[in-house]
């Protein structure tokens, strides 16, 4: 049997999306008398990106973590405030703001969140700090009202010709309607128009659609893109003096990732429908791509206990986390049983002794309010570069780019 970490974060393993409230709690383990001097953490969010040896690091989102309900728990031993043998929870619940970015895993850079947890406490005139954390998967949400022109109508002529010393090689005449260029995960792309081929051209073989993405790092000065097919399709072959009808529909996954198009920000993710002949020319549309269209659901737990707004002057959005009331378990009745995980239990459950019914939140700045619709960026915060140059050692523990290759 392995050893018992002195702090654990018990939380969902599954990923988590951004504007919904999920519990989380925050166990102690304490084998003997200890004064805790100092506990607390952070649950924060990180873009990093790598390019040519330079390395950026920009802070997404920091929400403090209060856990300093454990100290009121020291009781008078030996002369001085200490903590008895126990194991100590405290749950909590977390809510992250809904136009936060989700989780991104790039070749040059990363969006990646975590918990972090640390105690310092002394024993015996030794001190010690002890620490934890926990990386979380996070969805992100962007709303489609943010880009109304998207919403219209493309409509795309091009007259493409190559020669090759003096021969005509290319010569054709396209057309390509499209009713948006705004789409949500699950929908269709549905592509139409017309290819028509000079007599003295070349043979278009094939005719392709594609939907890509495209991701843009910057670091410094220093720049990388990179490029992935999501979907591709055969239209066929258009002859020369021939002519080719185009009707198809590319499908956009239902788990592709959001547009990221943040000022400032290291990491930018876009998407484009390639009509193309390889070799011969490719028309690129840039289309967008949302998964929020209505408003984000209510929380779970009622108005009473609901959340306080934060506000992180560094961060995309608000996002809180509060805490429900602290318990406190005996060694001697301690079981490794889950939890109760408050507001979301689906049974009565049994809390140990010492229940102390007391809410504690801490209080930030107003909470985040919805942009209006406008043709601009979703996320009219900035990323704040934090770093610049090497990173720190746990920074680099947390998000390695090697490590995301």
């Amino acid at each position: 049997m392995g050893k018992k970490k002195a702090i654990r974060i018990i939380f969902q393993e599954d990923p988590i999306e951004t504007g919904r409230e999920y519990p989380v709690v925050f166990e102690f383990r304490i084998r003997d008398w200890i004064e805790v001097k100092e506990v607390g953490g952070v649950f924060e969010g990180v873009c990093r990106c790598t390019v040519d040896g330079q390395d950026t690091v920009q802070n997404v989102l920091t929400v403090p973590l209060d856990l300093g309900q454990l100290l009121l728990q020291q009781m008078p031993h030996k002369g001085k405030p200490m903590l008895p043998a126990g194991v100590y929870r405290v749950p909590g619940v977390i809510n992250i703001a809904t136009d936060t970015p989700g989780s991104f895993h790039g070749k040059f850079g990363a969006i990646a969140y975590r918990f972090r947890v640390t105690m310092r406490a002394k024993k015996n005139n030794e001190e010690a700090t002890l620490a934890n954390e926990r990386e979380i998967e996070v969805v992100g949400s962007v709303s489609m009202s943010s880009f109304p022109q998207f919403e219209k109508p493309v409509a795309v002529q091009r007259q493409v010709k190559r020669k090759f010393l003096c021969f005509n090689i290319l010569d054709a005449h396209i057309k390509i309607d499209m009713e948006k260029a705004a789409y949500m995960p699950g929908e269709h792309v549905l592509v139409s128009g017309e290819m028509t081929n000079a007599p003295h051209s070349s043979r278009l073989q094939p005719v392709r659609l594609e939907l890509r993405q495209k991701t843009a790092y910057k670091s410094g000065s220093g720049a990388r893109k990179e490029s992935h097919t999501i979907r591709r399709l055969d239209c066929g072959t258009c002859e020369a003096g021939d002519s080719l009808k185009i009707h198809h529909s590319l499908p956009v996954p239902a788990d592709l990732y959001p547009t990221l198009s943040t000022p400032n920000s290291a990491i930018q993710v876009f998407y484009e429908v390639i009509v193309t002949s390889p070799g011969y020319f490719e028309i690129d549309i840039p289309v967008f791509v949302g998964n929020r269209k209505i408003a984000p659901p209510r929380p779970v737990r009622s108005p009473s206990i609901a959340s306080s707004g934060s506000y992180d002057k560094s961060s995309l959005g608000s996002s809180s986390i509060h805490s429900d009331p602290y318990y406190y378990v005996p060694m001697s009745e301690f079981s490794e049983r889950p939890p109760p995980y408050p507001g979301f239990q689906s049974r009565p459950y049994f809390i140990p002794i010492h229940v102390r019914p007391r809410v504690f939140r801490p209080m930030f700045e107003s909470p985040f309010s919805e942009f209006p619709p406008s043709y601009s960026p979703p996320f009219h915060q900035s990323f704040t570069p934090m770093t610049s140059g090497q990173p720190s050692p746990a920074r680099e523990r947390f998000l390695k780019i090697e490590e995301i290759e």
